[in-house]
């Protein structure tokens, strides 16, 4: 089978990640190509695989014709089977290229908050990335019947971390001591992530832990509202040698692997791979009751589950697993073997072939 997934996004985030993973397990089992802009992450973390990268021009708020054409024309000379879009700006060019060709589109939709369905809608099948990303499309008007939930799968070799080594070299990097409680929070600073939540919810922490460290890895805007909300919580709280920003990094897992503890407080989210990615490592996560991450935690075995904007549940759950090594290695090891039974990339990998299947056999049911 030969598999062309288009995605646009320059920058590395989950998405981008996402494919990266998909495209690496899908090529133990088809012949694969990424479609993506030259220069982006996603090309050159797949610069040194056997897996093809067609490096085009495809900005991202408008659409590019001339890429169009080029997408079309690739996919009508290699005779692509599937054309796997990634979003819907990049569902067009799916459309425009499975138009001119024998193959057909499926959609993989990463957001619970999706503008214009107009390109997505095309698709043979249209793939979310949870159970709340499914009901969301549903009441968007999407069929049932044409929705399949996969979720974002991980490398198990996550597992094999050194976590003695990242603990020692990156708290040595970030000044944190060995023993030190330390917790972190990752993704872009902006509201829906709730990084507010956590550093208020560190605050309270501070008062029974006092040596306790905290760590928001994302990129943040000086000046913009949600960065002057936590640097005004952080003053309130006298945390300024207590919470740290690393800033946005590539070694993400070794970080993970260094910390005691993930919260992931988001107002909205609708999967959270990096919970995923934690619970692999062996770090404990806390996450918040929204969107996909409820699918992913057990509550209270695999991971703590919160109500969301609780400052004060957070701050209960942060502490029930920093001051007790014993829940914490419980919830450590239940994290681990639930991550590795459901959410591994080879298991994606062949769940989304079947996926593939399906959608060609619908074609070919339509001739």
């Amino acid at each position: 089978m030969k598999v062309l997934l288009i995605i646009g996004i320059k920058g590395h985030g989950g998405t981008t990640q996402h494919v990266a993973t998909l495209a690496k397990s899908l090529s133990k089992h088809a012949d694969v190509t990424v479609a993506c802009n030259d220069g982006s992450w996603l090309a050159g973390e797949l610069e040194n695989t056997d897996i093809e990268v067609f490096k085009c021009r495809m900005p991202g708020s408008v659409i590019n014709p001339a890429t169009a054409m080029r997408l079309a024309t690739l996919a009508r000379e290699r005779r692509f089977d599937i054309v796997h879009a990634h979003g819907e700006l990049w569902a067009f060019y799916g459309h425009f290229a499975s138009k001119f060709s024998r193959a057909r589109m499926v959609s993989t939709c990463h957001s619970l908050i999706p503008g214009d369905l107009k390109w997505q809608a095309k698709a043979a099948l249209i793939v979310t990335v949870s159970n709340a990303c499914s009901a969301n499309y549903q009441a968007r008007g999407i069929s049932a019947s044409r929705i399949r939930v996969v979720h974002n799968g991980v490398p198990t070799s996550l597992c094999e971390i050194d976590r003695a080594d990242c603990r020692q070299r990156i708290r040595r990097e970030f000044g944190i001591s060995k023993s030190a409680p330390f917790s972190i929070a990752v993704g872009r600073v902006s509201k829906l992530k709730g990084h507010d939540l956590f550093v208020g919810a560190a605050g309270r922490v501070c008062s029974s832990i006092p040596d306790a460290r905290f760590a928001i890895l994302g990129r943040r805007i000086l000046g913009a509202p949600e960065t002057l909300e936590i640097d005004r919580i952080v003053e309130q709280y006298h945390l300024e040698s207590t919470v740290i920003y690393p800033g946005h990094r590539h070694d993400m897992a070794d970080i993970i692997a260094a910390s005691d503890l993930l919260c992931v407080p988001s107002r909205l989210e609708s999967f959270g791979q990096v919970v995923v990615e934690s619970m692999l490592i062996g770090t404990p996560v806390i996450v918040s009751n929204v969107g996909g991450l409820p699918e992913i935690v057990e509550d209270g075995e695999s991971g703590i589950i919160v109500p969301p904007d609780d400052v004060d549940a957070l701050a209960e759950a942060m502490r029930s697993v920093l001051s007790d090594p014993g829940f914490a290695d419980r919830l450590s090891k239940a994290g681990r073997q639930r991550a590795t039974a459901m959410f591994s990339s080879e298991a994606m990998a062949e769940i989304m072939m079947g996926i593939y299947r399906e959608a060609i056999g619908m074609s070919r049911q339509a001739q």
